[in-house]
């Protein structure tokens, strides 16, 4: 008769009762509704501008810049995102800085929710036929529905362009 010692049964042991509860976590874990055209980590993980798009389900622009939000709609308690995508020739610089407006009665205006900085230090390359990086908004729990907007800015030699990505708040 084989004889298991407590060394050998304490790794077989603990390795099977963690395994258990990481089966069970996933088993009971409910799948979020996000709202997402396109999962958020593939919508940033993308490096081609017109992979970007077709995951959206949207036709390149023939040139130009153009700011993807990654859903069209969110519910508060949501992230959603937002990235430059270059579908010029030349290169393209822009900042970590962005705002959130909302359209209202008086036209489109900065959102109190909007992040105000201090922002990092940093000058990202739009390359031609590439997308930047993701900027990233938490919709806040109290956040009342209707239309909003990213913006930010791009700048090609002396030339700085403003760039804005729509989307609702349910």
């Amino acid at each position: 008769m084989y004889a298991i010692s407590k060394a050998t049964w304490w790794p077989v042991g603990t390795g099977a009762l963690c395994l258990l509860v990481l089966l069970f976590a996933i088993a009971v874990a409910e799948p979020q509704d996000t709202g997402a055209k396109v999962q958020s980590g593939t919508f940033c993980e993308l490096s081609s501008a017109v992979e970007v798009l077709k995951r959206l389900g949207e036709a390149p622009p023939a040139r130009g810049i153009k700011l993807v939000v990654s859903k069209e709609e969110a519910k508060p308690g949501v992230v959603i995102k937002a990235r430059l995508l270059n579908f010029d020739e030349a290169v393209g610089t822009y900042g970590a800085e962005f705002m959130i407006q909302r359209y209202g009665p008086a036209g489109w205006e900065t959102d109190s929710s909007s992040p105000t900085g201090p922002w990092p230090r940093y000058l990202g390359k739009l390359q031609p036929g590439k997308g930047g990086r993701c900027y990233g908004f938490s919709v806040p729990a109290d956040q009342p529905s209707g239309r909003y907007r990213f913006t930010t800015k791009v700048t090609f030699g002396s030339k700085q362009l403003g760039k804005t990505g729509e989307f609702r708040i349910q």
